[in-house]
């Protein structure tokens, strides 16, 4: 847990530090809401139009949300105009959704397997979970507009990792709090892994001695974050090449995924302590 005088000596003004570490957790707590929600309205497409997912993979995307916020049951989907549908998605695809595309829904609609034993209930769950998740949704934006003007000022390097957004940086920064008590440690890399409950740590009891698992001690949020620009530097789009390969040759050796994806966490932080302490870009190796 972080506290005030932790920030002691710090370049980053403590309410700096404390502002983003409020609206970094938020937002965080806000994406954690969204996608409790959009599994909830996930559940009611496979039971009353299982079919959907056919045609729109991703139900939350901007083509799927303009079509449901014109019709969400089967029976109103296929009773609009196939023109006007195809007008509709169009202009929410710009372009990339078409006739085919309208025809394709409209074919699932008619036919569709979902159930319609209580189906007024489905809908109005549906109306209701759909407008929360738009909600949210705008929510987490304005978060991330206040997050990144803040820490445009900021003259870190961090964004210069693969998975790391401006988002990432800050949540990181805020978790970290004062680097200073870190910059002239020779432990102060392993540090960041403590903090990020990353470090290793063995169950013993008496004679019995347990395999080293993740202590996850220390902030979850900076946890989370880090795993997931670990994720990202490792199997995303433009991968990075020291990360990717870190986490292929655990895999060779025969860890797990989760095991193998520790590895890159902890590489990343090291990457982190290495760049906050030299002010330089990351330099893919």
């Amino acid at each position: 847990v972080l506290r005030f005088g932790d920030y002691r000596d710090s370049d980053i003004p403590p309410e700096d530090l404390f502002a983003l570490r409020q609206l970094t957790r938020l937002r965080a707590d806000l994406v954690d809401m969204t996608s409790s929600i959009k599994l909830k309205v996930i559940g009611i497409f496979d039971q009353v139009f299982p079919e959907y997912t056919n045609v729109f993979s991703d139900i939350f995307g901007t083509s799927s949300k303009a079509l449901l916020s014109e019709a969400i049951l089967p029976d109103r989907i296929a009773a609009i105009p196939t023109e006007k549908l195809t007008l509709l998605l169009q202009k929410a695809s710009h372009g990339q959704y078409g006739a085919q595309q309208a025809k394709d829904i409209k074919k699932a609609a008619e036919q569709t397997i979902g159930i319609t034993l209580g189906i007024d209930a489905f809908s109005l769950s549906l109306e209701i979970l759909l407008a929360q998740v738009l909600h949210l949704e705008k929510q987490v934006e304005k978060l991330n507009n206040e997050i990144e003007k803040r820490t445009e000022i900021r003259a870190e390097t961090l964004t210069t990792i693969p998975g790391i957004g401006k988002v990432q940086e800050a949540t990181i920064l805020a978790e970290i709090g004062n680097f200073e008590r870190f910059r002239n440690d020779k432990n102060g890399a392993e540090k960041l892994v403590a903090i990020a409950g990353i470090d290793p740590k063995v169950k013993e009891s008496g004679r019995y001695k347990g395999q080293a698992k993740m202590s996850k001690r220390g902030s979850s949020y900076l946890r989370r974050t880090i795993r997931q620009s670990a994720f990202i530097a490792s199997f995303g789009k433009g991968k990075d090449p020291m990360f990717s390969k870190i986490y292929e040759k655990k895999k060779a050796e025969g860890k797990p995924f989760e095991v193998a994806l520790s590895h890159v966490e902890n590489k990343m932080l090291h990457v982190i302590y290495s760049l906050l302490k030299s002010k330089k870009e990351y330099i893919p190796n």
